[in-house]
C-alpha cells in the first residue's frame, strides 16, 4: 500500500511539473520572425559634374544665326586677306545631334576657296561690343568640297565632342582667318535662340569661408568674377556664392576638362552675362 501510494504520488508530481511547464510556455510571447538579411548593395558612384551640364540640343533645331562680314584688322601680307568669305550664318543641330554651321556665301563661286584657304572657327570672342569672357577658346569647323551645296552653301560641322556643346551659347562668334594665321578677317556675332537653363542665376557673396578665401570682382554692383586663393575648392566656392557646382562649371565652360580644380590666381566667371 505504501509503495502503491508512493508511485501515485510520484506520478502526480511529474504531471504537475509538466503542467507548470506548459502553462509557463503559454505565457511567453510568440517568438518574432527572424529578419532576413538583405543582399548588400553597392553605393552608386556620383555622377561627374560634366555629365550634369545642361543638354539643350534637339535634332533638326535651328539654334543660332549671324551675318559674317569683313572687319577691320591689322595689315596682313597675303592676297587672300583681301577677299575673306562673307555671308549669312545659320547654326543647326543635324539628324545625329551634331552642331553644324551653315554659311550661305555672298559669292557662291568662292565656296571652294573658302573651304581650303581659310580657317572658319567658333570663338568665345565677342564682336558685338560686349565684354569678352574670361577665357579665350576656339573650336574648328570642319569642311571639304563635298560639304558645299550646289548653290554655294557651306556646311561646317563643329568638330570634337566637348560636353559644353550641350549648351554652346558661350561661343559668341564665327571667325575667319587665313589658314590659321594672321588676324581675324571676318566675323559674325551669333544670336542664339536657345533658352537659358538657369534664368535669373545670380551670385551672392555669403562671405569668406574655409577653402573659399579669394577675392571677388564687382562691376556696376554685380559680382562678375572671383580670383581663387590656394586650396580653394569648387564645392566651397560654389557654396560661398549660393550656386551649385554644376552652375559654376556652366559659367566657366573652359573648366570642363578639369572641373574639380581651381587654379590659384586664375579668375573665374560668376556672371551669366559674361559666360
Amino acid at each position: 500500500m505504501i509503495r502503491m501510494g508512493a508511485g501515485r504520488i510520484a506520478a502526480a508530481m511529474v504531471m504537475g511539473v509538466a503542467g507548470l511547464i506548459l502553462s509557463a510556455c503559454s505565457l511567453l510571447p510568440a517568438q518574432a520572425a527572424r529578419p532576413t538579411t538583405a543582399a548588400p548593395t553597392e553605393t552608386p558612384s556620383p555622377v561627374p559634374l560634366v555629365d550634369q551640364l545642361p543638354q539643350l540640343l534637339k535634332k533638326g533645331q535651328t539654334i543660332g544665326t549671324g551675318d559674317l562680314q569683313r572687319i577691320d584688322h591689322e595689315p596682313f601680307d597675303d592676297p587672300r586677306a583681301q577677299h575673306p568669305p562673307t555671308g549669312k550664318v545659320t547654326i543647326v543641330v543635324d539628324s545625329s545631334g551634331r552642331i553644324e554651321v551653315r554659311l550661305r556665301l555672298d559669292d557662291p563661286a568662292a565656296a571652294p576657296t573658302a573651304s581650303t584657304d581659310f580657317d572658319i572657327v567658333l570663338s568665345t570672342t565677342r564682336h558685338d561690343g560686349l565684354p569678352d569672357p574670361t577665357e579665350y577658346l576656339t573650336f574648328s569647323l570642319v569642311s571639304d568640297l563635298g560639304s558645299a551645296t550646289a548653290d554655294g552653301e557651306l556646311i561646317l560641322p563643329l568638330g570634337g565632342d566637348e560636353v559644353s556643346f550641350g549648351d554652346p551659347t558661350f561661343l559668341h562668334s564665327v571667325e575667319v582667318n587665313v589658314a590659321g594665321e594672321g588676324p581675324v578677317l571676318a566675323a559674325a556675332p551669333i544670336t542664339w535662340t536657345l533658352p537659358s537653363p538657369y534664368p535669373g542665376l545670380k551670385a551672392v557673396d555669403h562671405g569668406v569661408a574655409t577653402f573659399a578665401h579669394g577675392a571677388t570682382t564687382i562691376e556696376d554692383g554685380e559680382i562678375t568674377g572671383y580670383v581663387p586663393n590656394p586650396y580653394d575648392t569648387v564645392h566651397m566656392v560654389s557654396r560661398r556664392f549660393g550656386i551649385t557646382e554644376v552652375q559654376l562649371l556652366w559659367l566657366n565652360p573652359w573648366m570642363a576638362g578639369d572641373p574639380t580644380q581651381l587654379k590659384y590666381g586664375v579668375p573665374i566667371n560668376l556672371a551669366a552675362s559674361r559666360r
